[in-house]
This record gives C-alpha cells, sequence and structure tokens, in this order.
C-alpha cells in the first residue's frame, strides 16, 4: 500500500524540519554515536575530502575485521581511522549488467568513487567537522556529518548509477563479518523516481522502499536558496541560477555556446574570456569535468543547464502539508516494543534498545500485525488475515474517497475488504 504517510506519534505531535539547529545538534551531547561503525553501500568514496580526516580520533576498534583492499589510485595504504576498511565489488554486475568499462568519465575499479554520490552521502551520514574557507558565501561556516566521530567502512556496489541485487547480498555478509556494528540499522531513501527501477510504476507522492526493518528517509532540498545572477549588457535584463560559489566575476563578458562541452570539444572555440553555456546530455556525466573544460579552454565561467536532475531533485519544503495529510497509518511506542520483543527473547536487548525497562507479552504480538504500509508474514502455509486501521487527519472538512493499491507477490491472492474508503 503506498499512497499513505507514515507519522509515528510517541507524545504530542509537533513539526520540526530537518535543517533546524535542535535536530542537526541532537548528536552532539551523545556518546551513543562515538567510535560506531557505519557500513556505507554505495558508488565509493573519495578518501582525499576533508570529510574522511581522522583528526581527534583514537585507535581503529580492535573487534572490526574489514581490510583496505587496494585497487585503481586507491593503495592498501589509503584508508586512516576514519576509513576504516574499503572493499569494492564488481562480479554480480558484470554478470548482470555487462562489463565495467570506462564509460567517458572517471572510472576507478576500486573503492574510490567514480561519480561523487557515495561521498556525498557518506559525508553526511559521519563527515568530519570541515571549516569553509573556499565558498565566500558560507565563510565562517562549518560542515558535519550527523555522526561525526563514528568510523567508515566502504563497499563499494554500484557503478554508473546501477547496483547488482548479487554484490549488494555479498556486501552486508562481508559487512557482517568485518563486525560492522551488529543490532544493523538500515537506512534507505523514499524514492525520487517513477518508476522506481523493477518495473513497478509508483504513485505520485508515494513511497517505495518501506518495511518495519528499515529506517526510510524522505528527500528535501534546504529551506533556503544559493543563488548566482547574471546581468546582460543592457542592465534590464537578468537571469539567476542555483549555485553556491558565491565568487564574483568583475567586468563584461560574452557568454557563448559550449555545447556539451566535452573533453577536447573546446579546442579550436574562440572561448578566451567568455562565459561557457554547458549542456548536460547524460545524467551519469560528470558536471565538474565540464567545468575543467571550460577553465582549460581559456573561459571565465560556466552556464549549467543540467535538466536531467534538477527537474527529480528540487523539492521545496512544504510544512503546512504535513497538517493534513490525509489517512496514515498510527502507531505508537508500545507497537514498537511488542515489535522488538517477538524477534527476541533476550529482555535485556529489548531494554538497551528502548532506553528503559520494558515488559514483553507472554503471547508476542506477531510482526504482520504492525499497523504499517508494509506486510510482512513469514513461512505463510494457508489463509490467514491481517488488520490494518488508518486513522483520518485531515485540517480541511472536504469529502474525500480513499481506495487501496496493493502489490502481492506471485502465488498469493490477497483479499481486501473495504477497497476503498469514503471520508
Amino acid at each position: 500500500m503506498l499512497q499513505y504517510i507514515i507519522i509515528t506519534r510517541v507524545s504530542e505531535a509537533s513539526l520540526q524540519c530537518s535543517h533546524q539547529n535542535k535536530l542537526i545538534n541532537c548528536l552532539s551531547s551523545s556518546s551513543h554515536y562515538h567510535d560506531v561503525i557505519v557500513g556505507h553501500f554505495d558508488s565509493g568514496v573519495w578518501p582525499e575530502s576533508s570529510s574522511f580526516n581522522d583528526h581527534g580520533l583514537g585507535p581503529v576498534p580492535d573487534y572490526f575485521r574489514g581490510q583496505c583492499t587496494a585497487g585503481d589510485s586507491f593503495p592498501s595504504n589509503t584508508c586512516n581511522r576514519k576509513i576504516i576498511g574499503a572493499h569494492y565489488y564488481y562480479q554480480g554486475f558484470e554478470l548482470e549488467i555487462g562489463l565495467i568499462k570506462n564509460q567517458g568519465g572517471p572510472f576507478y575499479r576500486s573503492a574510490r568513487d567514480d561519480n561523487n554520490h557515495g561521498t556525498h552521502t557518506a559525508s553526511i551520514a559521519v563527515g568530519a567537522p570541515v571549516q569553509s574557507t573556499i565558498l565566500n558565501s558560507l565563510n565562517n561556516k562549518v560542515f558535519v556529518g550527523g555522526a561525526s566521530k563514528a568510523r567508515l567502512s566502504v563497499y563499494k556496489a554500484c557503478w554508473f548509477n546501477k547496483c547488482s541485487c548479487a554484490d549488494l547480498l555479498k556486501v552486508y555478509d562481508d559487512a557482517i563479518w568485518d563486525n560492522v556494528d551488529s543490532n544493523i540499522v538500515v537506512v534507505a531513501s523514499s524514492g525520487n523516481d517513477k518508476p522506481n527501477g523493477n518495473g513497478i510504476t509508483a504513485r505520485e507522492g508515494s513511497v517505495t522502499n518501506v518495511a518495519p526493518w528499515m529506517i526510510t528517509v524522505g528527500a528535501s532540498t534546504a529551506d533556503r536558496q544559493f543563488v548566482n545572477s547574471i546581468v546582460l549588457g543592457n542592465k534590464k535584463y537578468s537571469f539567476q541560477a542555483h549555485g553556491i560559489s558565491g565568487l564574483t566575476l568583475d567586468g563584461s563578458h560574452s557568454i557563448m555556446s559550449g555545447g556539451y562541452c566535452h573533453r577536447n570539444s573546446l579546442k579550436n572555440c574562440a572561448t578566451a574570456s567568455k562565459i561557457l553555456v554547458c549542456f548536460v546530455e547524460r545524467p551519469s556525466e560528470n558536471r565538474t569535468d565540464k567545468s575543467e573544460v571550460v577553465r582549460q579552454a581559456g573561459g571565465v565561467g560556466m552556464i549549467l543547464v543540467d535538466k536531467a536532475v534538477c527537474a527529480n531533485y528540487v523539492v521545496p519544503t512544504v510544512p503546512d502539508l504535513a497538517f493534513s495529510p490525509g489517512l496514515v497509518y498510527e502507531f505508537n511506542e508500545n507497537d514498537l516494543i511488542d515489535f522488538l520483543c517477538y524477534h527476541t527473547k533476550d529482555h535485556n536487548k529489548v531494554n538497551q534498545m528502548v532506553g528503559k525497562n520494558v515488559q514483553c507479552k507472554s503471547q508476542p504480538v506477531p510482526p504482520y500485525q504492525l499497523n504499517y504500509p508494509t506486510i510482512v508474514i513469514s513461512e505463510l502455509a494457508g489463509p490467514i488475515s491481517v488488520r490494518r486501521t488508518v486513522t483520518l487527519l485531515e485540517g480541511k472538512n472536504v469529502s474525500q474517497i480513499y481506495r487501496v493499491s496493493i502489490e502481492q507477490p506471485e502465488g498469493v491472492d490477497v483479499t481486501i475488504e473495504p477497497e476503498f474508503i469514503l471520508v
């Protein structure tokens, strides 16, 4: 069931934005994340990034068994006390998708990042504090990840924006063997695109990556804009675009088209002291490479026309809509405790996870009865009934029809009653 927003309500509900200092600094007073080992499954990392410096970190935890696997531009001594392990996986990719080879951009058969995505996500998760010294508009700002004292074990399993399921399963096995911290918490994106890559077209506003055993995170842009402007020669017209350089270009300069700004494509062009308009041809292209092409050609600036990305990721924050989400699956702390109790007979583990003493029920509530959109039934051997309750949280007094959408596995017949709700 895909069309509902999930809200966990433990106490009085309040709306908070993830950009607030209250949330950004929520870990600063806690030592729980110190020396936690984070397993990072993505496109690798760029180890020279300041976000991965190991200043102030102690020795690598003794229980960690991972290694620093050598590869292209990634010698075995690349790791430090921050990046404590590195591996890369390609066998499943080459069997499922095809040989890994250069596709016109940077390419490393190693744990080194090819497209900056892994570096970006890893720095958000565990990045060390970095003082801004380059971006004029952001001087004296410190950039820091959510758990800056955590360690990072890198598992590169994604190439050219694609990942092999076989490689990812091998990554899980290796991460467990490496002793990436137990009680593994899986964090996944709720999805940005449609269809979702598995042949299933997601409905607008839906979530495609939900399960009771993972944390699903929705994406949004920052609640502010960093804008660069270009004023035309007649001083009457100007246009703006998103950017965070903060640099000022003095004087007047001509604007000319640079096409796709591929390597060697501007050799015979009169580009010196000009601002070039460069277009992104494919989503997999490296945008930084285009700026380097412009620089080498003598250009003084670049206007990047990047329709491939901008259409998907400009998602402004609309907090008012959260007050009237429609039908939601409500559950509380006790429901989650029941879920944990079902999966372990060791009440001490439950107490540690919850942070207080709890009493598990003598007859554990099966997890498929958790009031959650996803329904998971293990060892299904016959007919079974599952109950879900949805609560109307709507500020407007308007009648609406909510219809149920299901995705049932092969060989299983699912009947839903009622098929729609009129409120």
